[in-house]
């Protein structure tokens, strides 16, 4: 980590073993999420440059990282996608309730999104990951160019999600997804 102010490093953030896929920064600057080809997340408080979560429900590289502020939801989610086809979905106000210095390592996602049910939505490599800002939904894009639309649902603080649809956008990798504000 660098200083904004001065340029000066402030602390290597050390865990990896491999080369460094993807980083993401939650809206509140709280958490800092590293994601890898070693197949880890690593999830760090940034006030106190210190680890507080290794995630390692992946059996793929780290394609991206995105953190996502869902209404009914305390604190921020961490999403994870990787070309294994799998997004693992982390409740952070969770893993902070249960977390204990030195007992940081391999929590399992509140949710995992294609691993169920593979006939209905199998997303095949993931290689791109996009939540709108205002909706709670996911947009997921793949190396055959098609893209699965998913819901979050919170019902009594419990977070669900729904496969909605999906669509061909591309004919090969999809590498870029945004969402439109306008209407």
């Amino acid at each position: 980590m660098w200083s904004t102010y001065n340029g000066r490093l402030i602390k290597t953030l050390l865990h990896h073993s491999d080369v460094i896929t993807d980083i993401a920064i939650d809206n509140s600057n709280l958490y800092v999420a590293v994601g890898s080809k070693d197949k880890t997340v690593s999830l760090w408080e940034i006030k106190r440059l210190e680890l507080i979560a290794i995630f390692d429900n992946h059996a793929d590289e780290i394609s991206k990282l995105e953190f996502a502020n869902i209404q009914g939801i305390s604190e921020p989610v961490l999403i994870s996608a990787s070309p294994d086809g799998i997004i693992n979905i982390y409740e952070i106000y969770k893993i902070m309730k249960i977390t204990k210095k030195g007992d940081n390592y391999n929590y399992k996602p509140t949710l995992q999104l294609g691993k169920e049910d593979r006939r209905k939505c199998d997303m095949g490599k993931i290689i791109r990951i996009s939540i709108h800002p205002h909706i709670p939904i996911i947009a997921v894009g793949n190396t055959t160019g098609i893209v699965y639309i998913w819901e979050f649902i919170v019902h009594h603080s419990v977070l669900k999600a729904e496969f909605k649809n999906f669509f061909q956008a591309h004919k090969k990798d999809c590498l870029l997804l945004e969402w439109s504000l306008s209407s």
